[in-house]
């Protein structure tokens, strides 16, 4: 499932990440998330432009740091239904914005 996870991430932002020309006005405009039949939890950043993306697993959380600024009507928390996550919430931090995804239970490299 951490597989899963994981690669999703580096496939949805690796187009940002290549295509980083300079992300300082970058923001994110929207967030959408969705789990599949197979329980496959996937979330998608809106932004306005190209941004650096990097994702780390610490304690009992997922954290993905997005350079850029999160715009004012973009909702902070999320609840979620999933077996692995049930909620998820977007923070500003200077011009970076994470985006904190608390496991229910621990994940396993495939």
């Amino acid at each position: 499932m951490l597989r899963r996870l994981l690669i999703f991430f580096v496939i949805l932002f690796s187009f940002g990440a290549n295509a980083m020309a300079e992300a300082s006005g970058t923001e994110i405009t929207a967030l959408h998330w969705g789990v599949s039949k197979e329980n496959v939890f996937r979330v998608v950043l809106d932004c306005t432009g190209p941004t650096d993306v990097k994702a780390v697993l610490k304690d009992d959380s997922l954290l993905v740091a997005v350079e850029g600024g999160l715009k004012p009507y973009v909702s902070k928390d999320y609840k979620v239904k999933s077996d692995t996550i049930d909620h998820l919430a977007l923070q500003s931090e200077g011009s970076k914005t994470m985006l904190e995804l608390p496991l229910t239970r621990k994940l396993e490299n495939n």
